[in-house]
């Protein structure tokens, strides 16, 4: 949170002071007069209506006087003034007026966090509000302003400078600024407009705005900013933070301001919304703190993906001075904000009948959200296989001379950005095209190469310095069509002899972006008619165990290579395949800590030289890149070369709460 910043605990109290006076100011009452006692009222009556009476008619009249008198006087009077109507509760934030959308997000430098605001100049923002009338009767609900809605403009440069239009109240570009020190001077009979306090996450504002002109006024509590931008999410993000809640519980004669923290859970599949107000305090005119209720808010995403409605509950009744019932039930209305929706904020209510409070909430998500990656795939279509033959080329060039051709390539996908969770884009036909140098060459070991990978908008050409079963790293930059700034991306290959693996890596080099990586495995697979019917083989490959594993750490990412050994066993007849990861680790530099080891079983499809099945991590590890003991996931592989002698596949592994995953390759040759 930056910018404009937090109500400070003065501010807290002054502001309380500021409704509370002003329901008693203007030279009237207060808003309900403590009823009078029927007694002493019959008393008084039947004594001036008997005096009056008397003095008026004589001693006939003074006694019909003074006995009609006494009697209506008394049972006047007497009768006890009746309980107060219950207090309404404030109406749903809407945006009231013409249609007016908020601002874009489209870019992520663009926020009101930033100390060099890019903000643009005149930028108008309608505000999501509930609004409130105060005078010295009380306060009610002000239909005409929430109907007609309210915007800042924001003034381009440093801190935000922002000025407030609200058309029911006459007001326009009224500059305001967070003092609630100048919103008690309002009371002295200035007419003037102030925010009296505000949150600021980096694209959205939550506070609140008073209006004064001498003898009424009106109070808002309100959320706008940038709307969500981005493709549309998956996943599950948790918003969550500090000191996020503010508002006031409103009295027939008393208020309170209130403070707390927030927790808000989207699920972007089911469009659920849950979430909790908690650690709430009440602070009175007296600076006096006492605890408030616990509140719970349940609602529904709506079809636009960046707004939800919901309900609010009370789930503690701590039974202090401001808090209300345990029945107690409102509203809430709210949006999500900012690029790949980093920040919420949104307006609640509730109310008893006697004690109705409604405030705002905000924060941002956890941006480093690890969703499960895709099953392992070719993609929508796959290119034509190339099969293994006696004799023909292969990737370490035992046979001579290297593969050429284009390959379709089997892999899967993970991302990383400031962003909550990853939208993976299905993946279009995948490939890897291989050109030898051939006779212009002879000598050279230099082999070209083009890998496209559509779904990420990958196409990178490159030439891999040695055989292509060797461990070799290449880095291409370029600035791609209708990017403005140059990605880098890098290839680390290496194989056996019928297949070859690499994880690539595509970094945008711009904050806000997604950069993804992948690992893929291409072949010579071996022909169906050549793949053994019955009995059963083993695969071994030391060291041919290779992944990305990928945890979020705080704000940030932490991301490690993985290698280990693999050994595999084809149960031909019955088409099962089964298989260990062992001797796993993570590598960051020349630094290893062991990960977890990891099974996998899979089936053999009917007719077919390819596998598909399932990862178990069969034990835990510690350290930062250990997933859970119970990580599961994805394999799809097949057999290559012309007899089955090499197994292979792509492989993944996620904890099932989004806080880690990884992705990798596994082969062997036949034992």
């Amino acid at each position: 949170m930056s910018g404009l910043g937090k109500m400070p605990h003065c501010v807290a109290v002054a502001a309380c002071a500021i409704v509370l006076s002003a329901c008693a100011s203007g030279g009237g009452s207060s808003p309900i007069s403590t009823p009078s006692n029927g007694t002493s009222a019959g008393n008084t009556g039947g004594t001036t209506g008997g005096t009056t009476g008397g003095t008026t008619g004589g001693t006939t009249g003074g006694t019909t006087g003074g006995t009609t008198g006494g009697t209506t006087g008394g049972t006047t009077g007497g009768t006890t003034n009746p309980p107060p109507a219950a207090l309404p509760l404030p109406a749903g934030a809407s945006y009231g007026g013409p249609s007016l959308a908020l601002p874009s997000t489209a870019q992520y430098t663009p926020n009101f966090g930033a100390a060099n605001s890019m903000v643009d100049a005149n930028t108008v923002f309608p505000l999501l509000q509930s609004s409130i009338k105060i005078d010295n009767s009380g306060w009610s609900i002000d239909t005409a302003t929430n109907s007609g809605g309210a915007t800042l403009t924001h003034a381009k440069g440093g801190t935000p400078g922002l000025t407030l239009s609200i058309p029911s109240l006459n007001v326009t570009d009224k500059p305001v600024k967070n003092d609630a020190a100048a919103a008690l001077n309002l009371l002295n009979g200035a007419s003037s407009a102030v925010l009296m306090a505000v949150n600021v996450w980096s694209d959205v504002i939550a506070g609140q705005w008073f209006v004064w002109d001498g003898s009424k006024g009106t109070l808002s509590q309100f959320v706008t900013g940038f709307r969500a931008g981005g493709p549309a999410l998956q996943g599950k993000a948790t918003y969550a933070a500090k000191n996020n809640v503010e508002g006031y519980a409103l009295q027939a004669k008393n208020v309170a301001v209130l403070n707390g923290d927030a927790t808000l859970n989207a699920d972007f599949q089911t469009g659920a919304i849950t979430g909790t107000l908690k650690n709430m305090t009440a602070t009175d005119t007296n600076a006096t703190q006492t605890a408030w209720n616990d509140v719970a808010i349940t609602g529904s995403i709506r079809s636009d993906n960046m707004t939800f409605a919901g309900k609010t509950s009370a789930t503690s009744a701590p039974g202090t001075s401001f808090a209300v019932k345990s029945d107690a039930t409102g509203t809430t209305n709210g949006g999500f904000y900012g690029p790949y929706s980093w920040n919420v904020a949104g307006v609640w209510s509730i109310g008893d009948g006697t004690t109705s409070a409604f405030g705002t909430f905000g924060g941002n998500s956890d941006p480093f959200i690890i969703n499960p990656p895709l099953a392992p795939s070719f993609g929508y279509t796959q290119a034509t296989p190339i099969m293994a033959t006696s004799g023909g080329p292969t990737f370490d060039s035992a046979s001579g001379n290297y593969p050429t051709g284009t390959f379709p390539a089997l892999q899967t996908t993970l991302g990383t950005g400031p962003i909550k969770t990853v939208t993976y884009p299905g993946y279009a036909t995948n490939s890897v095209s291989f050109q030898d140098n051939g006779p212009s060459c002879p000598t050279c070991k230099d082999t070209n190469f083009t890998l496209t990978v559509p779904g990420v908008g990958v196409t990178a050409t490159g030439k891999i310095n040695n055989n292509l079963s060797a461990v070799t790293t290449t880095t291409i930059d370029s600035t791609p069509a209708g990017k403005t700034s140059p990605y880098s991306f890098s290839l680390v290959s290496y194989g056996l002899s019928y297949t070859s693996f690499g994880v690539w890596t595509q970094s945008q080099n711009d904050f806000g972006k997604v950069d993804y990586t992948g690992t893929y495995l291409i072949g010579m697979q071996t022909p169906v008619g050549n793949l053994p019917t019955s009995g059963s083989a083993t695969y071994a490959g030391a060291g041919m165990v290779a992944g990305e594993v990928i945890v979020p750490n705080g704000a940030t990412f932490s991301a490690a290579g993985l290698q280990g050994d693999a050994s595999m066993t084809a149960n031909f007849s019955t088409g099962a395949v089964t298989g260990n990861f062992s001797n796993m680790n993570a590598y960051v530099g020349t630094q290893k800590t062991p990960w977890n080891s990891v099974s996998f079983t899979g089936n053999i499809a009917t007719g077919s030289n390819s596998f598909s099945g399932t990862t178990t991590a069969t034990s835990g590890a510690t350290g930062t890149f250990a997933l859970k003991p119970d990580a599961a996931g994805a394999i799809s592989g097949g057999f290559y070369g012309p007899n089955a002698n090499e197994l292979a596949g792509v492989w993944t592994l996620s904890n099932g709460d989004n806080t880690g995953a990884a992705i990798g390759t596994v082969g062997g040759r036949k034992q």
